[in-house]
């Protein structure tokens, strides 16, 4: 049960953060400290430290064995590292473990020879001597939680990152996850790593665009009142023969995407076009939802600066632009696009409903709701940007620990007015359960996909409901099942179904699920916090591989 517990935090956390707009790390390595242990070879009984490390030979005469001599090596090379003659001290550790001594018998003792070595080779900073030595020293005791720290940290001075997280991770396996400096210290790694792969990954999509499923760009549209990217001022006869733009607007209108960036392009390459502003903002719109990020800057940026674009036209454009700089992860660039885009068309509703989307986003529910309230004003009959208004002031009310049931009082009257909205059911639903009201919350649910029953992030949204409430997740799973079924590339459900797999300590399955959202995952900040949970997963799989099995909190193994 207490798994289950841990699962349904996590699964809430997920769920939040697409439900707006769509990892603590793993491991990390401190050495204990410590004192080495003697061993007798025939009972193998410990010796105190304090007492002397001279072992007599089997007849207990004063001759010394290969160990005793190993030992004063050691003490002497204990003395020369600390003087700072690390190469004389490397010698001394050299020769110690040149000894014929037997590794069965002697295994701990000979890891610590090469440990201490390798601490040496770290002064002088030859970072491959003390990879080989930690090695050894783990090929010898490989629980050896001082040599898995100098290991990781010289994998990672040395680039090796992945190797480091794993060496990280073990030893946070072996510490249980008790250590916070080692946490600390893994998850620096894992956000290291986590954020070169996902730059590459999102810089390549701008080489390789593809197109989001049809489901996705119709709710990307929808999220505008009116969208003036394929609005066309002339009217359009059938049959009649229409310029690049002009086609890609019909088809637009008509929900036919494939060719609107080919026809907007063949509008621009025509010599004196009067749909130049128009073609460039219709497919930097879509050059964004492909992800062709440097692309459709360029468009947006033309369009911006253009002397020819209406004010709806620029902060059209600016609003756009914003979100693709909150992909990126910069808020304070996004902020300013969207100041802009209000400063440039004062009473666009789509303006303070979008900005307002991006405050909730942040967590300012403040900001958020004084900008849903003007949309409103603006367009009471925006059902989209009325249901999120109530949703940030139950928000709101949450941040300042007053939510009661009086706070869910505008959905009913939501639902009256708009009783096809998808989102005031939806909403509501995240409301109540929030109320920990999972019974009226599934009810919600129910009702919202009788609405619209393909809706796979609805579908999602009500398993992770389920994962909350009920004991059993086979419920859970079933529903994500069938919202793959829906949409196989929805990102939101293979994330969740991964998060189930790895608690169920199905790693490898896991890994597949979130590679695999990995495909459909639209903005760099959502790679990121991917590839944090792939690497941490294969991290946690490695582990389990050397030591075996070893349960840990659920918050520590697998990142949020």
């Amino acid at each position: 049960m207490e798994g289950l517990e841990k699962l349904k935090d996590l699964a809430i956390d997920v769920d939040r953060k697409y439900l707006i707009i769509g990892g603590v790390g793993v491991a990390s390595l401190v050495a204990l400290g410590g004192c080495y242990y003697v061993w007798r070879r025939r009972d193998r009984k410990q010796i105190d430290p304090k007492e002397s490390l001279l072992r007599k030979d089997p007849e207990g005469s004063d001759k010394k064995t290969p160990f005793d001599t190993a030992v004063e090596l050691k003490v002497r090379g204990n003395q020369l590292y600390k003087a700072k003659r690390y190469a004389e001290a490397i010698d001394c550790y050299t020769e110690g473990l040149s000894l014929p001594l037997c590794e069965a018998d002697y295994s701990n003792e000979l890891a610590v020879f090469y440990h201490n070595r390798a601490v040496a080779h770290d002064e002088l900073k030859d970072i491959k001597a003390v990879i080989y030595d930690c090695t050894k020293a783990l090929q010898l005791n490989k629980r050896y939680e001082k040599a898995l720290n100098r290991r990781a940290k010289a994998y990672r001075r040395s680039g090796k990152s992945q190797l480091a997280l794993e060496d990280a991770t073990a030893l946070c396996f072996l510490q249980k996850f008790e250590n916070e400096d080692t946490i600390k210290f893994a998850d620096s790694i894992l956000k290291e790593t986590s954020n070169a792969k996902a730059k590459e990954k999102y810089a390549s999509r701008g080489r390789n665009p593809r197109l989001p499923r049809k489901a996705f760009i119709d709710s990307y549209f929808q999220s505008f009142r009116f969208d003036v990217a394929g609005a066309a001022d002339a009217e359009m006869e059938e049959g009649e023969v229409l310029s690049g733009y002009l086609s890609a607007s019909r088809d637009f209108h008509g929900g036919k995407f494939d060719r609107i960036v080919e026809l907007c392009t063949e509008e621009l390459e025509t010599p004196g076009t009067l749909y130049a502003v128009h073609a460039r903002l219709l497919r930097g719109t879509f050059y964004m939802l492909t992800g062709a990020v440097d692309k459709a800057r360029a468009d947006l940026d033309a369009v911006v600066e253009s002397s020819e674009a209406d004010p709806s036209q620029k902060a059209n454009a600016l609003i756009k632009r914003g979100s693709l700089l909150m992909q990126i992860g910069d808020a304070e660039g996004a902020k300013s696009d969207f100041n802009a885009a209000v400063a440039e068309a004062p009473n666009d509703t789509d303006v303070f409903h979008h900005r307002g989307q991006l405050s909730l986003l942040l967590g300012d529910t403040a900001e958020a709701l004084r900008d849903f309230d003007r949309a409103v004003q603006l367009a009471p009959d925006f059902e989209q940007c009325a249901a999120q208004r109530a949703y940030c002031r139950h928000q709101r009310a949450v941040q300042s620990r007053s939510a009661t049931a009086d706070t869910l009082e505008a959905f009913p009257e939501l639902q009256r007015r708009f009783p096809d909205c998808v989102e005031a059911y939806a909403l509501h639903a995240q409301a109540l359960s929030d109320l920990s009201r999972y019974g009226e919350a599934d009810a919600a649910f129910v009702r919202a996909l009788e609405l619209e029953p393909t809706n796979a992030t609805t579908l999602v949204h009500r398993a992770v409901l389920w994962l909350t409430w009920k004991p059993d997740p086979e419920g859970a799973v079933g529903l994500i099942n069938k919202a793959l079924e829906v949409d196989e590339r929805c990102e939101f459900a293979l994330e969740i179904l991964g998060t189930v797999e790895m608690q169920r300590g199905n790693t490898e399955a896991a890994i597949g699920c979130f590679e695999a959202a990995l495909d459909s995952t639209k903005s760099e900040l959502e790679m990121v916090h991917l590839y944090t949970m792939i690497d941490a997963a294969k991290a946690r799989l490695s582990a389990s591989l050397s030591y075996g099995p070893i349960e840990a909190p659920l918050a520590a193994a697998f990142p949020r």
